[in-house]
């Protein structure tokens, strides 16, 4: 199976302001605070107007820091500049920080006046046109979805969605949203989405692990819900109720608060709310096979499907920039644990030294990434961070991840 995860980047923010306050003595001290605030917020304004024109605002080479910021000089002071990462993988996070100093007009032997401003914004990775959702999988021609695979991205393809006849384990997740094929849907056995709609039968909180509901015997074994705004992960079901996953982040963390970075927390739900199972949209220019869409008993989608593909342009991806600063990848410092798929870490993603490795597809044979257990975490030469790891049932990807070769799943993933 060869698929191809693209995206863009679109940056959004808040606002926290920091700053300490004392008495003003007078009305000049009052009008410096006030110059000192403006001077800060500008300062932090013209770091995120950066941070935005940035090629590659999800790693921001070079940025101001705050033992060397930038600093701008205006007619009544100065400010400085900086910036420092924020952990919120796996998107990128950043907080801009700007510090204004401003001449105290109390007296001449008076501290100057200061103030600090703090921006904290988020590169988004998301695509111009068509799902809102943020990562996606695209492929120019067919996506073949087998092995008890469980997809939790939209799915993209210019050619064929085919589900395999080899197994009724292979899900296209609720989470997923969209499906937009310009060929069929040959359903075969698999799940397009994780059931119908149910409603509970009694509220739960933030923490519930537990969810009754009137009726759940028509949903898939496993897969992902909405209750109201909120996504949660589901790993198996009796007829009136679903027991939440717990393999979500570290140790027995519940799959509440499901979708990554910027999804709506866990929340209470009160008796009667919906508990929806369906995809949000389907397109299949060739419609569905054998079985028309809405005859498919395992297709589950909030809006009737339909033959028009969304408008789609596939981003331009840079080759060489992504082999320079993947990570992990040929060129970044990678810490792996674990076996190697390849027999050697050092052979994993590259044949060649990081300080040699060139662009030739040097590794000749396929590398299974569902061979052996691993986990490989890794920085770049640019300071992008990120990660690879399988541990026997979950493949995990953060980031960025570079083969100079080709790849192969062999085995059951999520």
């Amino acid at each position: 199976m060869a698929l191809g995860a693209l995206v863009v980047l679109s940056i959004v923010g808040t606002t926290l302001v920091e700053y300490a306050t004392s008495n003003a003595g007078n009305a000049s001290r009052s009008g410096a605070d006030q110059a000192a605030y403006a001077l800060a917020e500008g300062g932090a304004n013209a770091g995120a107007g950066v941070l935005v024109n940035n090629a590659h605002p999800d790693v921001w080479t070079g940025h101001p820091t705050q033992a060397s910021p930038a600093t701008i000089t205006y007619s009544n002071g100065t400010v400085s500049w900086w910036a420092s990462s924020l952990s919120c993988a796996p998107e990128a996070c950043w907080k801009i920080s700007a510090k204004s100093t401003v001449r105290n007009p109390t007296g001449p032997k008076a501290a100057a006046v200061h103030r600090t401003v703090s921006i904290s914004m988020k590169v988004v990775r998301h695509h111009t046109n068509g799902s809102n959702v943020g990562n996606y999988i695209y492929a120019d021609g067919d996506i073949k979805v087998d092995g008890g695979a469980a997809i939790q991205e939209p799915i993209i393809a210019g050619g064929n969605l085919d589900m395999s006849a080899s197994s009724s384990a292979n899900f296209i997740m609720s989470i997923s949203q969209l499906i937009s094929v310009r060929g069929q849907i040959k359903t075969n056995l698999g799940y397009i989405g994780n059931g119908p709609t149910t409603t509970l039968t009694a509220p739960i909180n933030a923490s519930s692990s537990s969810i009754l509901v009137a009726d759940a015997t028509a949903f898939a074994s496993s897969g992902t819900l909405k209750i109201d705004n909120e996504w949660m992960k589901y790993k198996s079901h009796n007829p009136t109720s679903f027991s939440i996953a717990t393999d979500c982040g570290t140790g027995t963390a519940l799959c509440r608060g499901f979708g990554g970075y910027g999804a709506p927390p866990a929340a209470s739900h009160s008796t009667g709310a919906v508990a929806d199972g369906r995809l949000h949209e389907i397109h299949a220019a060739l419609g569905c096979s054998p079985l028309a869409c809405n005859l498919v008993a395992r297709l589950f989608s909030a809006t009737t499907p339909d033959t028009t593909p969304i408008s789609f342009t596939k981003p331009t991806f840079d080759q060489t920039q992504a082999f320079a600063n993947a990570a992990p990848g040929p060129k970044s410092t990678n810490t792996c644990t674990g076996t190697s798929p390849t027999g050697s870490f050092s052979t994993f993603f590259d044949n060649q030294s990081p300080a040699s490795a060139i662009l030739d597809h040097s590794i000749s044979t396929p590398i299974n990434l569902t061979g052996s257990v691993y986990d490989c975490i890794a920085t770049a030469p640019n300071g992008t961070t990120g990660e690879i790891k399988w541990n026997g049932t979950t493949l995990t990807v953060h980031g960025t991840v570079f083969f100079d070769g080709d790849i192969t799943v062999g085995s059951d993933l999520t």
